[in-house]
């Protein structure tokens, strides 16, 4: 942005106007907003600015077949998906429908049985049991060409709704899609609706805004889980549906709250959305059937829906144990993975299970910041050819990198594939695995720089404790609801020693209280104590919320990490030399190739002096600093000075150099519990 947009007179004028604080104003400058009148509209979605469903190429055109079909009494088969995202579309039309009078019915495919999207094998099912004249598909369908020919063959109608990428070639029939066709949705966030987006639009073309109004808590809940960017329609469609939940809570979301032990004196956010009744939506659809959501979400008999939340509940209980497995086991493999230098993870386990790869995937990517595909043996839907093994895979972006492009740029060694440039599903043989994956890092080798994938710790603007007020907080919650494309805003402080302390004898969480009205809290952050209690200077990077309890209100600033600044020579005693080393007595399993390390991964240097530290950050000065602990496993070039241990091993790096005379024991330690070269070099400082 232009210079001038951050002087202190335009930022003053801008809080005027906007009735912000000045810390307000510089937040949405940085944030690229170009009036006062366009910050208002962010600051303030109103359903006035939503584009009209009319002008979504295809809507007007889907709304005759519609309504002829109602008029002739036919029976209308929605076509769904088995996520979040599609169960929403589906019952967003299928309510609509009902309200209409149609003869309408619902089939959601099968995860394992029929594989996703449309198939021949899924549409003689739907006919067979519902016998439709018309199918209307939601979140899905775009790439369906021939399968649309197979079903108008049968004398079926068939109309397309959905929002991923689209091919070269579209269905031969009526397509409803914001990113095909000249319209007034083509701008960013109207050009990426979710699934339920696009069926809301055709909703509120048959019927009227007061109508779908009544649907917006199941929009947003589909729109935040589906990770679309939240701009446009859909930041007004996200802000308006959280309003109905806090407002108008249906029986259906106040059942899958309570399974969540959600705390009802506080209203409910993005965050609560994403985790917490998302993945109690989407837990049948990877683990049984989606249809047990969709029961639930259009059902009007309470005791029904609270019997349908405790099974999602439970469903949801082991999903969450099967991500954790297929994420520590995904880690194990990439112990034999060239991670320092490929800059996609792609991994296969014959025993990983379809539904929750791409939840794992989005853990691994989020650790190690390199987008990554995982891969199951592929559902018993998918047609395999002779001498095939097909394996499906889910994938998760990250460093900024469009998995769709990538996957775009690998079509030849790929059976299918689609998505959004965010999260993508992949079909392939399993014998082409190896060259998916050398092709793929071609193109983003091409593409991106190592530094890319360095992770980085995101500073909106320097913001000091004491300005973390409540007042502030409260004006920083007109940015919710945050998602892609709409971060959540992220400040820094540089602190020494805070009195941090445990939340509870037992607890993993730390809490500390500047003020009455102001808490600093770390979640699961114990190891950090004696970092954050240190007199070290460091920056700190968080978050801050408004937190309502009892009718009073707080600021809570959540820690997020911290860097390292500088030491002085009288803080030498902070660092205790080997004393706070506590050698494990029994080492790793140690296990894991050896992979070249090069100029940004792959290579750890532990000091225990402060000088020693000193010397290697001016022989270094790109890698990364750190003391006392790592922050996660991703192996980034990194001096880390005077080390305890932690739950965070140095499995991945190909180099570890040890300086300052460390114990013998500590080295045995090291050689025996990582496969990679362990160096003890000479005394930097000639001593």
């Amino acid at each position: 942005m232009d210079k001038k947009f951050y002087d202190e007179a335009h930022i003053k004028m801008w809080a005027s106007e906007l009735s912000v604080e000045e810390k307000i104003a510089r937040l949405l400058l940085s944030r690229g907003f170009k009036t006062p009148n366009e910050a208002f509209s962010f600051l303030h979605p109103n359903a006035k600015d939503l584009s009209s469903p009319l002008s979504l190429a295809g809507v007007k055109e889907a709304v005759e077949q519609i309504r002829k079909h109602i008029q002739n009494k036919n029976n209308i088969l929605i076509f769904g998906d088995y996520d979040c995202d599609g169960v929403g579309a589906s019952m967003i039309l299928y309510r609509t429908l009902k309200h209409l009078g149609a003869s309408v019915f619902c089939f959601i495919p099968s995860r394992t049985e029929d594989g996703y999207g449309l198939t021949n094998e899924s549409l003689l099912k739907a006919k067979e049991q519902f016998n439709p004249k018309l199918i209307i598909t939601v979140d899905c369908g775009i790439c369906s060409v021939s399968e649309v020919d197979f079903i108008k063959g049968l004398g079926i109608e068939i109309i397309i709704t959905d929002h991923h990428e689209p091919s070269e070639t579209l269905p031969d029939c009526i397509c409803v899609n914001p990113k095909i066709g000249q319209s007034e949705c083509s701008g960013e966030g109207n050009s990426a609706l979710a699934g339920a987006g696009v069926a809301f639009k055709i909703a509120e073309a048959l019927t009227s805004w007061k109508f779908v109004s009544g649907m917006l808590d199941m929009l947003a809940v589909s729109t935040i889980a589906d990770l679309v960017p939240l701009t446009g329609d859909n930041r007004i469609y996200a802000r308006l549906g959280i309003d109905m939940l806090n407002n108008n809570l249906s029986p259906q979301f106040r059942a899958l709250l309570e399974v969540a032990k959600f705390d009802f004196s506080k209203p409910v956010d993005s965050y609560d959305i994403a985790f917490k009744i998302a993945p109690r939506l989407n837990a049948s659809g990877r683990l049984s059937h989606a249809e047990k959501s969709l029961r639930l979400l259009i059902s009007d008999n309470e005791r029904e829906i609270r019997g349908l939340a405790s099974e999602l509940e439970e469903e949801n209980k082991e999903r969450q144990e099967l991500c954790q497995k297929t994420a520590s086991e995904a880690k194990e493999l990439l112990k034999n993975y060239d991670l320092i230098n490929k800059k996609i993870i792609a991994l296969y386990d014959e025993n990983w299970e379809g539904g929750v790869v791409g939840i794992s995937a989005s853990r691994i990517a989020q650790e190690f910041n390199k987008p990554t595909i995982l891969f199951a043996p592929a559902s018993r839907g998918s047609a395999v050819a002779e001498g095939e093994f097909r394996i499906k895979g889910s994938a998760r972006s990250a460093g900024g990198v469009n998995i769709y492009s990538v996957l775009s740029a690998c079509k030849d060694t790929l059976i299918t594939f689609g998505g959004h440039p965010q999260a993508a599903g992949v079909t392939l043989d399993l014998a082409r695995l190896n060259e998916f994956i050398n092709t793929a890092d071609e193109y983003i080798c091409k593409t991106f720089k190592n530094s890319d994938f360095l992770p980085k710790n995101i500073c909106d603007m320097p913001l000091s404790i004491e300005e973390a007020t409540v007042k502030f907080a409260s004006e920083l919650s007109m940015f919710e609801p945050y998602g892609n494309k709409n971060p959540k805003p992220n400040f820094s402080t540089e602190i020494g020693g805070l009195p941090f302390a445990k939340m509870s004898e037992y607890s993993p969480h730390l809490r500390y209280k500047p003020n009455e009205n102001t808490s600093v809290v770390a979640f699961s952050a114990v190891e950090y104590l004696p970092v954050l209690k240190s007199a070290v200077l460091k920056k700190m990077f968080y978050s801050l919320k408004k937190e309502t309890y009892r009718n009073k209100e707080s600021a809570t600033c959540i820690f997020g990490a911290l860097e390292v600044l500088s030491f002085n020579p009288n803080e030498e005693g902070l660092i205790k030399n080997y004393e706070r080393l506590s050698i494990p007595r029994e080492p790793l399993i140690k296990s894991g190739k050896v992979f070249k390390h090069n100029e940004t991964f792959g290579h750890l240097i532990i000091a225990f002096k402060s000088d020693t530290f000193h010397m290697l950050s001016l022989k270094f000065p790109s890698y990364r600093k750190e003391f006392a602990l790592l922050p996660s496993e991703n192996p980034v070039n990194t001096i880390l000075l005077s080390p305890i241990n932690s739950k965070v091993s140095f499995a991945y790096y190909s180099k570890i150099e040890v300086y300052d005379n460390p114990p013998k024991e500590y080295i045995s330690y090291l050689n025996n519990s990582y496969n990679c070269d362990i160096i003890i070099p000479p005394d930097i400082n000639g001593r």
